[in-house]
Parts: structure tokens; sequence; C-alpha cells
């Protein structure tokens, strides 16, 4: 069965917007903003007052707003600028030139609402044992070889298996059951 994981759980956070600090110097305002517009300079209505504005961004990673996220605002004056994302729909790109790792001394979880995509020139996982657990599982190789140092099982409620070409089976014993019917259908059959 498949897990629905909220991936602030995870990290012990909640969906709630962020609320703006208690202890604000004089002059300056923080509140939340909806983004509005994205064409273009990014517009946003201020909770405040539901004033427009064109916030700068002062984020520490590279984030593309979309309308409907809510937004951390903070101003001083007429010059106001997005400082973090309350909630967001936008997408967030880390991005390092050199070799980055990321690990965890207990359990790591990587999730997505919608999908989770690992690209790149090679993957290679290395465990003791992984699970796969799928309402739809497709593969596409042109070439795939897959060795099983000890027994194979394959338990399915039906197999169909179609081979464009050529087909060989090679075994010291092979065993073929069929409990109602066994069927070998061809041009030319040998046996022997």
């Amino acid at each position: 069965m498949l897990e629905t994981v909220d991936p602030l759980r995870l990290i012990g956070a909640s969906r709630a917007p962020a609320a703006a600090p208690r202890h604000v110097p004089a002059g300056v305002r923080v509140g939340l903003a909806d983004v509005v517009s994205v064409e273009g300079d990014v517009v946003v209505r201020l909770w405040e007052d539901g004033a427009l504005a064109t916030p700068g961004w002062a984020l520490p990673y590279p984030y593309a707003p979309a309308p409907g996220d809510q937004v951390v605002v903070i101003g001083r004056g007429d010059r106001r600028w997005v400082i973090a994302v309350a909630r967001g729909r936008g997408a967030t790109l880390l991005w390092v030139d050199g070799d980055a790792a990321l690990a965890a001394g207990g359990r790591l979880r990587l999730a997505g609402d919608v999908a989770v995509r690992v690209v790149g020139e090679t993957l290679t996982l290395r465990a003791r044992a992984v699970d796969v657990a799928a309402a739809t599982l497709h593969v596409v190789a042109d070439d795939a070889t897959e060795v099983v140092r000890g027994a194979a099982r394959l338990v399915a409620g039906a197999v169909q298996r179609v081979t464009r070409g050529a087909e060989t089976v090679i075994a010291r014993r092979v065993t073929i059951l069929g409990r109602a019917l066994a069927k070998v259908d061809g041009k030319v059959t040998i046996i022997g």
C-alpha cells in the first residue's frame, strides 16, 4: 500500500502561513502578501491594507513565484522586499557548481505532492534491500541485464511476454506446469 507523506510533517513544520515577528525596528513593517501577477515584475497584494506593490526579492535561493503564493514582505517607507515564502507553488532551484552531498545520520526522505524526479547521466542505488511499491510500474530501456545470484521469483495474476525477435531459454532443467492447460502452438514445433 502506498504511503501518503506530508513533507512538512516530516520536519515538524506547519502549513499555516508564517507569523510576522513581534519585535520589529521602528519604521519597518513586516507582513504577508499574496502574489497576484508574475508577468514582468512580480506584483503582490499586501494583507495589511490591500495595496498593490512591486517588491524586490531578498531570498537566499532562486525562486520563481506563481500567482496565489503567499510571501513575507518587509519594508520601510515605499521600499519592500520579499524575505520568505509562507506558502508557494512556484519552483525553487538549489544549485551548486561542484559536487554536493545530502546525508542524514538517520532516515532521509524525499517527498513531492505531485512527483519526485531524479535525472542524471548515471543513477546508482546501493542498499541491502530495495522496496518498490507502485500502482503502475513502467520501465523502458534500450538494453537490460538482470543478474540474480540466488532464486528469482515472479508472482503475478497473469503474465504476457511479447518478444519481437527470437527468445532463448537455457537452463539445466525446465519445468512448465499447466494446472488446467499447457499449450505449445507454432507453425513448426521441434521437440528433442
